[in-house]
């Protein structure tokens, strides 16, 4: 929620797919995903630019591999940079810059998202909860939007999108202002 905190023109363009979408009536369910790509797209920008983990398991190289003009020799260890990735200009544009439509094509539609899921690892080494965690995160943050206008606790000042680094990424701690928009 931090990022909507920072973000307050994309929740709004949130709660304008879901009010079109589907109404301030019901909440919203796993049904309605693909009809709220707005939506997916700011969870996967949320992933992208705040991986809770900036590396993966390591991997034993089983032979011989050239990268770039380097030999990666048999037997070595390699730990894939994941956050590097999420933050490679040549697959991001602007990857600094907070931009949920990256993920959105000309008609409107959900593209380009896959380059995300490196936060959950990739390969075989996936994380068993990714579907379930993606599921989560939709129903959760969806509901929120609708229901509430997220705004940053009056009289703090906005808490930085930095964190702490303790070998996996947690955020500052920070109280956020919830108000009823029903």
């Amino acid at each position: 929620f931090l990022y909507l905190v920072h973000h307050p023109d994309v929740v709004s363009n949130m709660q304008k797919e879901i009010d079109n979408i589907i109404g301030k009536n019901r909440l919203p369910t796993m049904e309605d995903r693909p009809s709220l790509p707005y939506c997916q797209a700011v969870i996967y920008e949320v992933l992208r630019m705040a991986s809770v983990s900036s590396g993966a398991p390591a991997h034993v190289l089983s032979a011989d591999i050239e990268v770039n003009g380097y030999t990666l020799p048999k037997d070595a260890w390699l730990i894939p940079g994941l956050s590097t990735i999420n933050w490679d200009p040549s697959i991001h544009t602007e990857p600094e810059k907070f931009n949920p439509g990256r993920f959105i094509n000309d008609e409107g539609q959900l593209f380009g998202y896959e380059k995300v899921y490196t936060s959950f690892f990739i390969g075989p080494r996936t994380c068993l909860g990714q579907s379930l965690a993606m599921i989560e995160m939709f129903l959760i943050i969806t509901s929120v939007v609708q229901k509430y206008d997220i705004g940053n606790e009056p009289g703090n000042p906005l808490v930085s999108l930095e964190g702490i680094y303790k070998g996996v990424h947690i955020p500052s701690p920070y109280n956020l202002c919830l108000k009823n928009r029903l």
